[in-house]
């Protein structure tokens, strides 16, 4: 698994540098203790979800990323070992990487699905989130769903 794990960090990595977005050097091992270690929310998805979804796997590499930015040591404690408050700046920059690179590709689609999950599970009911980042919360919510009925609305040519 390490080297599917590498595989999928490397194309990852080579998608948001499209973007402009710079990561820092992410470890297999990191990936896997982040994506199976201790999480305070209830979180249904698996290290297999991630590994097969592009999207997810940009947010969680750039969600590492952030951390590591900031000298938190990745591995199977750093989501409970974090305040919250970078914890969630971390969050909320890996969920607009996400919509970024959806939108790049043009998938509005995933982009509804991620901002629906977002308001539902961060915005309306995160007894987490700190306070004072419940506005960021909220202002990811409402650019990207504004970006998101732009971009559907534009004219498909054939």
């Amino acid at each position: 698994m390490p080297n599917e794990i590498d595989d999928k960090i490397r194309k990852a990595k080579n998608s948001l540098e499209q973007l402009g977005y710079d990561t820092v050097e992410v470890t297999a091992r990191e990936f896997y203790d982040y994506m199976t270690g201790e999480i305070f929310s209830d979180d249904p998805t698996t290290l297999r979800d991630v590994l097969g979804n592009e999207y997810i796997m940009i947010h969680e590499l750039t969600e590492i990323s952030e951390l590591k930015k900031i000298g938190r040591k990745i591995d199977k404690h750093v989501i409970m070992a974090t305040p919250r408050v970078p914890f969630y700046t971390a969050h909320f920059n890996a969920m607009e990487a996400e919509l970024k690179y959806a939108l790049y590709r043009g998938d509005t689609f995933w982009a509804r699905i991620r901002l629906r999950t977002h308001k539902e599970s961060v915005v309306d009911d995160d007894p987490n989130l700190p306070e004072q980042l419940r506005s960021r919360a909220e202002e990811v919510y409402e650019k990207y769903s504004k970006l998101t009925k732009q971009a559907a609305e534009q004219q498909v040519t054939l």
